[in-house]
């Protein structure tokens, strides 16, 4: 599959155009409908700095005392 991006400079702020061409119609349609599979599967999916976000909240949230006890019992 070629393609080619045009510059439309006639309107402000400039269009870009994209062209495509392939040998027979069944290859366009097969290239565009993984495009559109996989950018529609990446809208539904969370951002990772969203979760990270949430899980730093968690965190926050559970914060545990973590003070060691160094005593030692002796026995004889």
């Amino acid at each position: 599959m070629d393609y080619a991006v045009k510059k439309d400079r006639s309107v402000s702020p400039p269009k870009y155009l994209v062209f495509f061409k392939a040998r027979d119609a069944d290859a366009l349609t097969a290239a565009f409908t993984e495009f559109t599979s996989k950018t529609m599967d990446r809208a539904k999916k969370p951002s990772i700095l969203t979760r990270l976000q949430q899980f730093k909240e968690l965190v926050k949230a559970n914060v545990v005392d973590r003070v060691k006890n160094k005593e030692q019992e002796r026995t004889r």
